[in-house]
């Protein structure tokens, strides 16, 4: 239940957040294709060699060495140089020179494998020629760090990566308390087949808080189990092709969240992680409902 029974169901893992400071030179070209974060990797660094070098690029690879994405590094463009891959300047063991010359730092990695704030603050003030960063995370507010935020470093994320996977997450996470999925659990662990009621998903409402590229592939799904779908974010007017798609009953704007959450049977929370957004599901909005499910695609805000 919502409130201080809150049902909350949250990814950890992966993130979807996709705005930064406004002093931060962030773009958002190019845009990696929705697929897995490897190809992403891969197709990302392509584009951007063939847009702003014809001579290949040096590229360092922050992340452990024996993360299974580094394979795509295969499908670099000719000319494409990876001068090292690792989490710390002890474990790169690069000169001075060779990392004043490098183009391209990569951030790569997941749980173990991930390179850290704390590693790109090691290795930053060592390149000197640095003209991109890539973070394979749709997220990029535990990378950011006043040195780069003002630096004219091209910064760019894995916007749309995460999209799907987030998306089915969320509808499993809806299943997950209609059809009681632990007690059948239970069940099976006590060889137990009584029947048992469930809920269906057909007709209920999910509302999502932050309509983007995960939120509307949220909605797209829940349109597929025949739920209806009410979104929030700072504009509340639909474009044509919003329209025509028809993924939505209603937008709300954030002003409106309680309206939202009062008519929501699920709450997916999909917002990029700001100051604006940090606590705004908060006690006050999750007591308009009693008996929903929240779920969010990473850790809950305390209060």
């Amino acid at each position: 239940m919502l409130t201080g029974r809150v049902k909350s169901c949250r990814n950890n893992q992966a993130l979807g957040r996709k705005d930064t400071s406004g002093r931060a030179h962030f773009h958002k070209r190019p845009r990696a294709p929705s697929a897995d974060p490897s190809t992403a990797f891969a197709s990302s660094l392509q584009r951007f060699i063939a847009s702003e070098s014809d001579m290949g690029a040096k590229i360092l690879v922050l992340c452990s060495p024996t993360s299974p994405e580094l394979n795509v590094l295969q499908q670099l463009p000719p000319g494409s140089e990876v001068v090292g891959v690792g989490r710390s300047l002890a474990e790169l063991a690069l000169s001075e020179s060779q990392l004043a010359d490098v183009d391209i730092l990569a951030i790569s990695g997941v749980g173990a494998n991930a390179a850290k704030k704390a590693d790109v603050q090691e290795v930053w003030p060592m390149l000197k020629g640095l003209k991109w960063i890539y973070s394979s995370s749709a997220g990029l507010e535990n990378l950011l760090f006043p040195e780069l935020i003002e630096s004219p470093v091209l910064l760019t994320n894995a916007k749309g990566v995460y999209s799907n996977s987030l998306a089915e997450y969320a509808l499993t996470a809806c299943n997950w308390f209609a059809k009681d999925l632990p007690r059948l659990q239970r069940a099976k662990a006590a060889r137990n087949w009584d029947p048992y009621e469930v809920e269906e998903l057909r007709g209920k409402t999910m509302g999502v808080v932050g309509y983007g590229d995960i939120g509307q592939s949220c909605a797209r799904l829940a349109r597929a189990f025949k739920m209806h779908v009410v979104g929030l974010r700072r504009r509340a007017e639909l474009s044509e092709k919003e329209k025509r798609e028809g993924l939505v009953d209603a937008m709300y704007t954030p002003n409106q969240l309680t309206e939202l959450m009062s008519r929501s049977d699920y709450v997916v929370m999909s917002t990029p992680y700001t100051p604006q957004t940090e606590k705004l599901v908060n006690a006050a909005a999750t007591a308009q409902k009693t008996n929903a499910v929240f779920i969010t695609k990473y850790k809950t805000a305390e209060g």
